[in-house]
């Protein structure tokens, strides 16, 4: 064959979702969900037996609507806002990001997910350094979180659920040895 392109090489893109019968057992829903909230939901809430999921991709403006949708029996979501959605090294930006936090608290109380993880997500280590110095002191229960290169995973299904916010460096090398535990 030829060369392949970039076009080959991407994952396809879900335009519908999966048939939930299919997973009627599953309790722990670990993927990279950069897909449409609206494909998703439907499938989400009918997997009853799904208590961990994550991770889905969100801008800060959109993260009270996936609250919305969040199925009330989850012990944990994650959802990993990066760097492509906000310029985080203007603090007007970040405040911004901050009151759609602000928002996600109250919508996370309502749906009443037990532990919802914001992961803030840089690729540049000063911009991470800055977003730790601005989440300082800022606590918004039943919210984690946390400020790293990669993007957080939910906890597997063989540890207890971390409620401690994180603001400490995370790296790639360190995932993958906590998955290890």
């Amino acid at each position: 064959t030829g060369a392949e392109g970039p076009e080959e090489l991407e994952v396809p893109r879900l335009h519908v979702a999966p048939d939930a019968d299919r997973f009627l057992n599953l309790r722990r829903l670990q993927a990279e969900l950069d897909v449409s909230i609206a494909i998703m939901a439907g499938f989400i809430k009918r997997v009853p037996s799904l208590c961990r999921l994550g991770t889905i991709y969100a801008n800060p403006e959109d993260l009270a609507v996936c609250a919305r949708w969040l199925p009330e029996r989850l012990e944990e979501c994650v959802i990993a806002v990066s760097s492509k959605d906000l310029d985080w090294n203007k603090d007007s930006e970040i405040d911004k990001a901050l009151l759609h936090l602000d928002n996600l608290a109250s919508e996370t109380q309502r749906c009443r997910c037990q532990m919802l993880h914001v992961c803030l997500v840089s690729g540049c280590r000063s911009t991470r350094v800055h977003l730790r110095e601005k989440l300082t002191g800022f606590d918004l229960p039943p919210l984690r979180l946390s400020v790293s290169s990669v993007p957080a995973k939910s906890t597997p299904m063989a540890r207890p659920v971390d409620h401690v916010m994180q603001l400490e460096e995370h790296t790639e090398l360190e995932e993958r040895f906590s998955s290890w535990r």
